[in-house]
């Protein structure tokens, strides 16, 4: 009975026990069903993952943000799907579906056309968004730039970049730089160099060097060129006065923010790149395509230098090079500690063997956070180079050009099959591989920025920190080099040049509400910046032997501490600001900058920049109409001023020690000082608008510019009876600068897999100097009598006048009478009457500075490849090509010169017009970049242990596609773009001289790039 009654009841007792666990177990099946979302956010156009990517749950606190690989993870997460929003600045939000539970999300994200929200560097603490400023910025993203056209120069990165911005590249020398300008030339004595910052530090801008390796030609290396474009993020230029007042003195010219790379929360993630790949100058043989000469029967005889070497069994002048290098970097950090650590290695060469660099660049950046109001970060960065230059003496290409002078190939041992084989004073291309100029820069760059935003109203920022640069460069001859360079016992030069740029830059912000519609930022700022140059030189000459090489080995030795390149500079700045916003649409600012420097005269202590600007984000009024064509639209305005100082002791009368009759100790005069010298002041107005078209698919910038500078610096011919060498610095004159610059951008294509995205730009200036300060033209430089460069009232900067032959009559080849010019009055367009050449005028002949940028790119992706293109244009500009004039004029050994059958041609050789004889228009359009990238299937990467690789193929300078004039006289010019940048090149310290001789033209490049993030 009991066991039955023990069975009836176990049924019982199971039912009751399981409905009890069920109910007990509930909580915890409802928790089974939470869970994560996990993937990856990458660029659509490039494929590339995204960083600092806000994904949201909507309707819910749920957040994350993506590592520096792209990845993301939302934990906790209820239901069987949530609704994603993804959002990043530059970048059109997305929503999607996500299933709780999945890891593979991948969503891309296609960029914005117009980015109003982007934050932008102005000198304030707290950044600024584009929506507020009244004026143009250039954004530009170097890290996309590296990854679509890889590059190892700065300036060839920025080159196509921004419209306004030009590079006038000095030439294809590896090593040296060029010219930066924005929005065209505003000195006439002055650097035009916008100032550059990196992480806040005051940097060198400095665009040619005073390298002693680089004495024989007037190409040198760049600062700018020092930092490794890898190690970039973005560059943001300030294009004018209207948008650096903040800036102050030496602002004139405009502000370059670099910005590097940073750390990012989450795991380490290491990156590695390897290049490799090729220079060369195609068809060298075309490019000198000769001279020509009288053989003793007086038949004219042609004769390619190249040909003739290659068929005697030398070989060409020219090389291949061999670039190679690489890049490795990590990132990664908490909340609270962030890091990147980068280094890079580079071996470049030329296109001749003694021309190579070495170059070791590194960053270490480190960023500590507590919570959103405390941040330190800290900037460390170096860069180590050796380089060998090509124009340690005048270059080779001297002797190429110009061989064969005046007939001398009929002399005995200068002949094409002669020891000289036809070359300028037989000096061979095998001469210039012992002639060793070298160019070394040791360069520490340390920063300091403390970020404090102890409530929601108050925002301060500190920055401390400095540049430091030592360039220690030599030239040396051995004993027994060729006689024709001119020192046979041999020779040793040694340079050290040190500049430190230091910086401390304090700056507060007030934001307020004044209203419900209406909000205030009030900032104030102190800013103090010191440069200072210095230089000790010496050398040796007359080695006892071959094989020494050391300035003590000489038998006659000097040193120097020249005066001129010792020189230290102060300023003191303070400025306030207000800006008001009215419903997050309407901006308008104004701010106040003053400054004292210690260049200016002691009669002269203060100077004062204003400012005022104002934005309208009109499409975000509600009466604004909404349509298919226009997504937004913002207009904007603004005015300002800025200045640019003098050199350090150019108010300040000086004396130098000196030595006297029998080698008494004594001084002498060096600089007369002018104590009311003051700075230059450039106003700015400028006024465009931004809009997004066509559903975002169009974004279009356009801007109008008006710049005057007054109170221009010039350095004026001392009279002899002040006692006084040299020149004296003196306020004179005014000159302008306007124009208009337009930017268009667009996807046109964006289905499927292909992404298509297409950018064009254009700029134009007008420079004119409008009051000179005196009657008479002064001429730009120390050579501009002999090239015809002069500044005149009514005309651009260091325009060209020559007299303008017109006839002249053929008597016998090589031989004019009656030779007539244009007339008019002197300095002037002429009035087309008809005069002797002997008392005709100098008429203008055109401008060194072009009137016209422009550049096109386009960026197609489709599945994993990716093929990016660049081309530039430039137009409206001459270049003085002293290649060709000095052909036709000097040494004779051009066609038109031997031949002497075109009576223009003779007659400006009887006339010595080398000037006019090289005169080209300078014109040039150039496919800059071509690049086609892989990226490799994620299986593959595995292969070697990455999560990520990629192959690109880029050529540099693949081909010239347009020149406005390639030759004068028939004889063709190498190269239309490049230009001396030696700043004690014929003595032009703004660099607008327009006149070229002997450098190196720009050679095409092949660059193999992998990449493997890990």
């Amino acid at each position: 009975m009991s066991r039955l009654i023990a069975s009836s009841f176990r049924p019982k007792l199971t039912s009751v026990l399981l409905l009890t666990a069920l109910a007990l177990g509930a909580p915890h099946a409802s928790a089974a069903q939470t869970g994560s979302v996990s993937g990856v956010i990458s660029d659509s156009l490039t494929g590339q993952p995204l960083g600092d990517v806000l994904i949201r749950v909507e309707r819910t606190s749920s957040a994350a943000r993506t590592d520096p690989r792209g990845r993301f993870t939302l934990p906790g997460l209820t239901g069987t799907t949530v609704t994603l929003i993804v959002t990043r600045i530059g970048y059109q939000p997305v929503t999607r579906s996500a299933t709780v539970g999945e890891s593979g999300v991948a969503i891309q994200l296609n960029r914005t056309a117009l980015r109003l929200d982007e934050l932008v560097v102005t000198g304030q603490a707290g950044n600024t968004e584009v929506r507020a400023l009244g004026n143009s910025v250039g954004n530009l993203n170097m890290s996309d730039l590296q990854q679509a056209t890889p590059t190892t120069s700065v300036q060839d990165a920025l080159s196509t970049a921004v419209p306004g911005l030009q590079i006038q590249r000095a030439s294809g020398q590896t090593g040296t730089g060029g010219v930066t300008r924005i929005r065209g030339v505003s000195s006439l004595s002055l650097s035009s160099e916008p100032i550059i910052f990196i992480d806040g530090i005051r940097a060198d801008n400095t665009a040619g060097s005073n390298s002693i390796g680089f004495a024989g030609g007037g190409d040198t290396p760049s600062r700018i060129n020092d930092i490794d474009p890898n190690d970039l993020e973005l560059v943001q230029v300030l294009k004018g006065p209207s948008a650096a007042t903040l800036y102050g003195t030496e602002a004139s010219n405009g502000v370059m923010q670099f910005v590097t790379k940073r750390g990012a929360a989450g795991a380490p993630t290491w990156s590695t790149e390897l290049r490799a790949g090729a220079n060369w100058l195609p068809s060298p043989d075309k490019l000198y395509e000769g001279i020509y000469y009288r053989d003793t029967l007086g038949v004219v005889q042609h004769l390619n230098l190249i040909d003739n070497d290659i068929r005697r069994g030398f070989g060409s002048p020219f090389s291949t090079g061999r670039p190679l290098g690489g890049t490795m970097s990590v990132q990664g950090g908490t909340d609270a500690v962030r890091y990147f650590f980068s280094g890079g290695y580079d071996h470049d060469e030329g296109i001749v063997s003694y021309n190579w660099q070495n170059k070791l660049n590194g960053i270490a950046n480190l960023s500590y956070l507590s919570g959103d109001r405390f941040k330190v970060d800290l900037s460390l960065g170096f860069t180590r180079s050796k380089t060998r230059s090509a124009s340690a003496t005048q270059p080779m290409t001297t002797y190429l050009i110009w061989a064969c002078p005046n007939n001398s190939c009929i002399f005995p041992g200068l002949g094409p099959n002669d020891a000289g084989r036809g070359y300028l004073a037989g000096v061979t291309p095998e001469a210039f591989g012992e002639i060793e100029g070298l160019d070394n820069i040791d360069r520490t760059r340390l920063g300091v920025t403390f970020t404090h935003r102890p409530n929601r109203w108050l925002n301060h920022r500190f920055t401390l920190g400095g540049d430091f640069t030592n360039n220690a460069s030599s030239l040396y001859f051995p004993r027994g080099s060729n006689a024709a360079f001119g020192i046979p016992e041999g020779q040793k030069f040694v340079a050290n040049d040190r500049s430190s740029f230091v910086t401390a830059d304090y700056s507060a912000t007030v934001s307020a509400s004044l209203g419900p519609s209406l909000g205030s930022q009030s900032s104030a700022g102190l800013q103090y910046y010191q440069k200072k140059f210095t230089q000790i030189s010496g050398s040796g000459r007359a080695f006892p032997i071959r094989g020494v090489n050391t300035v003590s080995g000489g038998g006659v030795r000097q040193g120097f501490e020249d005066p001129d390149f010792n020189l230290e500079n102060k300023t003191l700045g303070v400025y306030v600001q207000e800006q008001l916003a009215w419903r997050d649409r309407l901006f308008l600012t104004g701010a106040v900058r003053g400054d004292d420097n210690s260049a200016f005269g002691v009669n002269y202590d203060f100077v004062v920049y204003p400012k005022v600007s104002a934005s309208w984000v009109l499409s975000d009024e509600p009466f604004f109409p909404r349509s298919a064509t226009v997504s937004a639209l913002k207009l904007r305005a603004a005015w300002g001023k800025a200045g640019q100082q003098p050199n350090a002791f150019a108010a300040v009368q000086t004396y130098g020690p000196s030595v006297g009759s029998g080698g008494t100790p004594t001084v002498t005069p060096l600089n007369v000082g002018n104590p009311n010298l003051k700075p230059e002041v450039t106003r700015e107005i400028e006024a465009g608008f931004d809009a997004s078209l066509f559903h975002n698919r169009l974004s279009a910038e356009v801007t109008y510019y008006n710049k005057l500078t007054r109170d221009g610096i010039f350095a004026a011919l001392n009279s002899p009876s002040s006692g006084f060498p040299g020149n004296q610095f003196i306020n004179i004159g005014e000159f302008s600068n306007r124009g208009f610059e337009l930017a268009l951008q667009g996807s046109p294509i964006a289905r499927g897999e292909w992404r298509v995205t297409v950018r064009g730009t254009l700029a134009t200036n007008r420079n004119r100097i409008n009051v000179l300060g005196q009657d008479t033209p002064i001429p730009n430089t120390g050579i501009g009598q002999l090239t015809g460069a002069y500044n005149a009232a009514g005309y651009p900067v260091g325009s060209f006048f020559f007299k303008r032959i017109v006839s002249a009559t053929l008597t016998s080849p090589g031989v004019v009478t009656n030779v007539m010019c244009e007339g008019g009055a002197n300095f002037s367009r002429g009035d087309g009457s008809v005069v002797p050449c002997a008392s005709a005028p100098l008429l203008y002949f055109g401008s060194p500075i072009p009137t016209w940028l422009s550049a096109l790119s386009a960026d197609i992706s489709w599945k994993r490849w990716r093929l990016a293109g660049i081309a530039e244009f430039q137009g409206g500009h001459v270049v003085d090509d002293g290649n060709v004039g000095g052909a036709h004029v000097f040494f004779t050994n051009s066609r038109a010169a031997v031949e002497g059958t075109d009576p223009i041609a003779v007659a400006h050789i009887a006339t010595g017009n080398f000037g006019a004889a090289g005169l080209m228009k300078a014109g040039f359009g150039k496919i800059r970049n071509v690049s086609l990238s892989y990226l490799a299937p994620e299986r593959w990467a595995r292969m070697l242990g990455a999560s990520r690789g990629s192959v690109t193929l880029t050529v540099a300078n693949l081909a010239t596609i347009w020149r406005a004039q390639e030759r004068k006289f028939g004889m063709r010019g190498q190269d239309p773009e490049v230009r001396n940048n030696a700043p004690n090149f014929y003595a032009d310290p703004n660099l607008t001289n327009g006149y070229t001789q002997e450098s190196w033209p720009q050679y095409r490049r092949f660059l193999v790039t992998v990449r493997l993030s890990f």
